[in-house]
């Protein structure tokens, strides 16, 4: 077994719109018959509640919806 965890939306990668590579492994794993892929949402955090307003505030601000 091969368990890979990431967030798309983290990354160190800055300079020069780079991309990390992980978002391209996750869609090509997606449509392969022997991954199975689990996505976490908001509900699923388990950290305090300072961490889950400020990641419900990061979102917000990124999709536009405050």
């Amino acid at each position: 077994r091969i368990l890979l965890a990431g967030d798309v939306n983290q990354t160190d990668l800055t300079q020069n719109k780079e991309k990390s590579g992980f978002e391209k492994f996750v869609k090509i794993a997606s449509i392969m018959e022997k991954f199975t892929i689990v996505d976490f949402e908001v509900e699923d955090i388990v950290r305090s509640g300072f961490v889950y307003d400020y990641i419900i505030a990061k979102n917000r601000i990124e999709t536009g919806v405050l």
